[in-house]
């Protein structure tokens, strides 16, 4: 019996505008019935152009199930997420990771990215706007023709980015976060102490969050006791969200200041004091 041929990829020299087209219709032959039918299914659509994203993009909920990954050759690097590490390493006593392990894709870090992707905040958190910082060799775009996107090439979203960017600069923005982000996590770092279901806190300027367990030994996470936080301090007057159901996330704007993050911190006491402590 002969062996199976896999199907041929498209040949070189093809056409740009059609290349996309063809790459997908060859993977969909090499993967399963069921991918294949929501493919053809989908293919047509306009915001098919988005099946690279999705396969490699950082939410793997949008990229799980019979319609993923789509792009083949792709492969994704745990997150960095010391407490609960998916290399098996683990952090010492005062949750701090050992860096000398890790490698952290900030510059902040000594890490210089390849291609940096900013979006959402670029807008004012008004207007949907994004972008790439490539290093010198990968700032290519210009050389190619990527087809047409929803919100590309828009003047109206790309002068709110350029405005964003020098209320960030002028009214020293970073320098805040910074400070007050500082202050919050000093604070936060306390609760392990307090709070029984603080298994671990951490955070980098004005993005602090809470890990809620239900055993410290183990590292449990605590959803249900998290979602009882979350919708306690929502009755006080604080709206924020969980971030991979157990962590609570404050992600307030840059123009908060300490006054605000105190009293925002003494409302998410109040409810972890309702869980013990």
């Amino acid at each position: 019996m002969s062996a199976k041929k896999s199907p041929a990829a498209p040949a070189p020299g093809e056409g740009d505008v059609n290349r996309t087209s063809q790459r997908a219709a060859w993977q969909a032959r090499a993967i399963d019935p069921t991918t294949r039918a929501l493919l053809d299914r989908d293919a047509a659509a306009f915001h098919g152009a988005g099946f690279g994203a999705a396969s490699v993009g950082g939410e793997s909920l949008f990229r799980s199930g019979p319609a993923g990954p789509l792009l083949s050759g792709a492969e994704h690097v745990a997150p960095f997420a010391c407490y609960r590490c998916a290399y098996g390493y683990r952090t010492g006593p005062d949750g701090k990771p050992p860096l000398e392990t890790c490698a952290l894709a900030c510059e902040r870090d000594g890490v210089v990215p390849g291609i940096l992707v900013v979006g959402k905040a670029l807008g004012g958190g008004v207007l949907p706007i994004a972008a790439t910082i490539c290093r010198e060799g990968l700032d290519v775009a210009g050389d190619y023709a990527f087809g047409h996107y929803t919100h590309e090439k828009n003047p109206v979203t790309a002068a709110a980015a350029l405005e964003t960017l020098a209320v960030i600069d002028d009214e020293d923005l970073v320098a805040n976060a910074a400070r007050v982000g500082a202050r919050a996590l000093e604070r936060m770092t306390g609760w392990r102490s307090r709070f029984p279901v603080v298994g671990d806190v951490r955070g980098r300027g004005l993005l602090p969050g809470a890990d809620l367990v239900c055993d410290r030994e183990s590292r449990e996470p605590a959803p249900d006791a998290a979602e009882r936080v979350l919708y306690g301090a929502l009755d006080r007057g604080l709206s924020f969200k969980t971030s991979m159901g157990n962590v609570l996330t404050l992600t307030p704007p840059l123009v908060t200041t300490e006054a605000d993050m105190d009293r925002a911190l003494a409302i998410r006491e109040e409810c972890l004091a309702s869980e013990g402590g």
